[in-house]
């Protein structure tokens, strides 16, 4: 088989080119981003991303915390870098699983007691 060019009489197939400047469903998407639901958590230790404006996928607190609403923005890269300093993870949890938790506070991991006895 042997290739041939196109000339420049010649004329290309009748089938759309896809390029740069076709649109296509990623970039609706980008367009029209989904929402996410910012909460924090009462003691201000956690933050919250979540599909559904209540919250109502977000793991339960302790009985004396809750989730409180703070904030809808798009899920865009920009959007979630001001909650989470990893992107790529928090929308991959908001795609498979509907929500993602950060933990913003220190830990405090105490100390083990020492042992008085041995010397």
């Amino acid at each position: 088989m042997r290739n041939h060019e196109i000339g420049a009489g010649e004329r290309r197939s009748a089938l759309p080119r896809i390029g740069a400047s076709s649109p296509s469903y990623k970039d609706h998407e980008m367009r029209n981003p989904p929402n996410v639901h910012v909460f924090v958590s009462a003691d201000g230790q956690r933050i919250a991303l979540s599909t559904l404006p209540d919250g109502g996928n977000l793991p339960s607190l302790t009985d004396s915390e809750r989730w409180l609403p703070l904030a809808l923005i798009p899920m865009t890269s920009d959007s979630l870098r001001t909650y989470v300093t990893d992107v790529r993870a928090a929308t991959a949890s908001l795609a498979a699983e509907g929500f993602h938790v950060v933990q913003i506070g220190a830990r405090v991991i105490p100390f083990p007691q020492p042992h008085r006895g041995s010397t």
